[in-house]
């Protein structure tokens, strides 16, 4: 009789699902995986003869609707396969962000994707799970240039406009912006939630990437994610994903000082590192030496990892000590807390079209967009304290 009535219950979830006529969200039961198993009796209920395929997904989905205090599983059109499950148990690598903040579900978050070409200056909103991107002249043929802002950040800050518009004028690219602005939070957001969402924003990202590959054969190897801060943590757990998926990686991945608390010395499982692009370029800007609290990672985990004037400090900013506290002192929206974390993406900007900063040692090596494989190691690039901050001699 119980089991009746809890088949009722959720073939009425089912039905009201059916009703909406659009896309939801669900979290399903913690002890569950996105396949069905863990149910007791699952598999013995799936084989009942004549029971639809479709009924019985849509029977299961609706079932979940519970996480628990480290596990929850989203069903969404917006991650691959439909469904991802994010475990943040203490015996798990991902416990490093502060235990039990887990990811939220893509319905929390208003994660958005916007695409431009040089021949389109206006954003078209596209999705991995509809025929969106056909609105677009988006062309295979072309490199991929995707930009991915931070905490405190949106696609339309200065920045990411700057950023955007330097891109257009150095070639004709396929370029997506990432709008996590929600996800990321901003100064009224538990900061470690937005951690923990870099999780389920890099799904969602790598769902976006594997069906452009799938679907509109764009190459994995024409794929440059530019990463700034936060947004550097979703470029690791992307590229990540694409492995997972694609079983290879994308090409590159440059990064704007890569935010460092709680990911500084975990598991490369949790953080970017170099294993999640065939080139990983990094500039270091606000690394906080001798005991004080940068925002940036400290360690080097590129192939190549460029210390801007040492990577800790960045002339021409106020000094500070103490971090996130640093930026919170401030007014909403001011960088004197982060003047040296934000310099890593003035620098990256400068370096498109505007600055070469050539390796003094190796003049085939250059910090930013010109980087290739002919650097590597870590190198110091000296800048002047001033826009549009072109290298300088020590």
């Amino acid at each position: 009789m119980k089991l009746l009535i809890v088949c009722l219950l959720a073939l009425a979830a089912v039905v009201a699902i059916q009703g909406q006529g659009q896309e939801t969200d669900f979290m399903l039961p913690p002890f569950l995986n996105c396949d069905g198993t863990g149910i007791p009796g699952w598999n013995a209920f799936k084989g009942i003869q004549g029971f639809p395929a479709e009924l019985g997904r849509k029977f299961y989905h609706a079932l979940g609707s519970m996480s628990t205090l480290t596990r929850v599983c989203c069903v969404s059109q917006e991650l691959p396969n439909g469904c991802e499950c994010f475990d943040s148990s203490p015996l798990g690598d991902f416990f490093n962000l502060f235990g039990v903040i887990k990811p939220l579900c893509p319905a929390e978050m208003g994660v958005k994707f916007f695409f431009y070409s040089k021949a389109n200056n206006k954003p078209i909103t596209i999705k991995a799970y509809d025929n969106s991107i056909q609105d677009t002249d988006f062309d295979p043929v072309k490199p991929t240039k995707i930009i991915v802002h931070g905490w405190g950040d949106f696609p339309y800050h200065p920045d990411y406009i700057k950023m955007r518009e330097a891109v257009m004028a150095a070639g004709d690219y396929n370029i997506i912006l990432v709008d996590w602005a929600s996800a990321a939070g901003h100064w009224d957001r538990n900061i470690f939630q937005s951690f923990a969402n870099v999780r389920s924003v890099g799904a969602m990202l790598a769902h976006l990437i594997s069906t452009l590959k799938r679907h509109h054969e764009m190459s994995l190897q024409d794929v440059h994610m530019i990463c700034s801060h936060l947004g550097a943590q979703v470029c690791g757990a992307a590229g990540k994903e694409i492995k997972r998926l694609e079983h290879e990686k994308v090409g590159r991945i440059s990064v704007a000082d890569a935010v460092g608390v709680s990911f500084e010395g975990q598991s490369t499982n949790v953080r970017l590192d170099k294993s999640d692009a065939d080139f990983v370029d990094v500039i270091h800007c606000d690394a906080g030496p001798d005991g004080s609290f940068g925002l940036g990672m400290t360690m080097s985990f590129g192939h190549v990892d460029f210390q801007a004037n040492g990577g800790a400090f960045q002339p021409g900013c106020p000094q500070t000590n103490y971090g996130y506290l640093d930026i919170v002192l401030q007014k909403p929206g001011s960088l004197a807390g982060a003047c040296s974390h934000y310099r890593c993406n003035q620098l990256f900007i400068s370096s498109i079209n505007t600055c070469p900063y050539k390796d003094p040692k190796n003049p085939d090596c250059q910090m930013g967009w010109h980087a290739t494989h002919a650097c590597e190691g870590d190198i110091v690039i000296n800048t002047a304290p001033k826009a549009p901050f072109c290298e300088v001699e020590r």
